[in-house]
């Protein structure tokens, strides 16, 4: 089978056994705010797409806001854990583990978490973490270097006059990526990795700037453990096919948010198939030896001689009408509420 079959064949049993068990569920959805993130999408338009779906289909259903809400709740007795799957889309609590607390909980008390564990919920939130396993089993990354506020440099700095680009370890792009963002290593850019430390307290990371396409990657795990990939999307930049020097900053992201899915990403297969094959069995690599659950999103620059680099992994991809699962179930023939509904029963 190949993978756009194993594709249509996975969402189709998803869709099935959601609308012959839909009678059973009982949806607790856990999510909030994050006031780190300017700029970021309300995570309330995305928790209005999953109780839409909720009460659409009349689904059992419990939402809360905070962590604490829920945590409380189960505790006095209020959730059935033997019946209860949790949707964690939380967002809160100390970078490094914000995203884990919820998973953690949910293992500690037998409740069902759709998704990743905790372990890898906070993994997958560390790029100089989970960039040094990639490079150790093969997979090719940008070089990088990591620089703390306690510690400095955590290995050498970037030799100077080379090109980089600077991230927070533990956020989304959309958190203080800037053009400023990308230079050549200098004093001066030395300098704005560290200010970026102390202001967010947090590690940045930093790597060797890949000039060339960008690429994102939906990524599912089937029933069987079976890594699919369907397709292989390129992201148009100011209508090019080829970003070139330019990054996803806030004002590109915002744009992306609110453009049709068809007039953002192309197959990228229609460039270069032979270098979408190898990012398939890259990506498929990456989620088995992370052993990553449920939908995840990788994201790729790829040079002028078609060398991708993975740059970024997405624990808890953006989920709302026009991103890129969105595009690919349409690709498919499916809709945005098909995508909704899978994200919730998936095991």
């Amino acid at each position: 089978m190949d993978h756009s079959q194993a594709f249509i064949s996975y969402i189709k049993k998803r869709l099935d056994y959601f609308h012959s068990n839909k009678k059973d569920f009982h949806i607790i959805i856990v999510g909030t705010n994050d006031p780190l993130a300017k700029g970021e999408i309300k995570i309330t338009k995305t928790i209005d797409c999953l109780l839409g779906i909720c009460k659409k289909y009349n689904l059992v259903y419990q939402y809360y806001q905070q962590e604490n809400e829920f945590i409380e709740a189960f505790l006095s007795g209020k959730i059935d854990s033997s019946k209860a799957v949790v949707y964690n889309r939380t967002t809160m609590g100390p970078p490094n583990s914000k995203r884990s607390l919820i998973p953690a909980f949910c293992g500690l008390n037998d409740i069902k978490c759709l998704g990743n564990d905790a372990y890898r919920m906070g993994l997958l939130c560390n790029k100089f973490h989970y960039s040094s396993i990639l490079r150790n089993i093969g997979i090719s990354v940008p070089d990088f270097w990591c620089y703390c506020s306690q510690y400095g440099w955590i290995t050498t700095p970037p030799p100077e006059g080379i090109k980089v680009i600077a991230k927070l370890i533990n956020e989304n792009n959309k958190v203080s990526l800037t053009n400023a963002s990308v230079d050549v290593f200098s004093e001066n850019f030395n300098f704005l990795v560290e200010s970026l430390s102390h202001k967010y307290n947090q590690p940045v990371i930093v790597q060797k700037f890949i000039a060339g396409y960008e690429i994102t990657i939906p990524v599912f795990m089937d029933l069987e453990s079976e890594v699919i990939v369907p397709q292989i999307l390129g992201i148009y930049t100011a209508q090019q096919h080829r970003a070139g020097d330019q990054i996803m900053c806030e004002a590109d992201l915002s744009y992306l948010r609110n453009t049709d899915c068809r007039e953002k990403y192309y197959d990228f297969s229609n460039i270069n198939s032979q270098v979408c094959e190898n990012i398939r069995k890259d990506a498929t690599l990456i989620a088995k030896a992370l052993g990553i659950k449920g939908f995840s999103r990788f994201d790729v620059r790829i040079d002028d001689s078609y060398q991708p680099f993975f740059i970024d992994l997405g624990s808890m991809p953006g989920i709302l009408p026009t991103c890129s699962f969105d595009y690919i179930f349409a690709e498919y023939g499916f809709t945005y509420e098909d995508f909704l509904i899978t994200t919730m029963s998936m095991d």
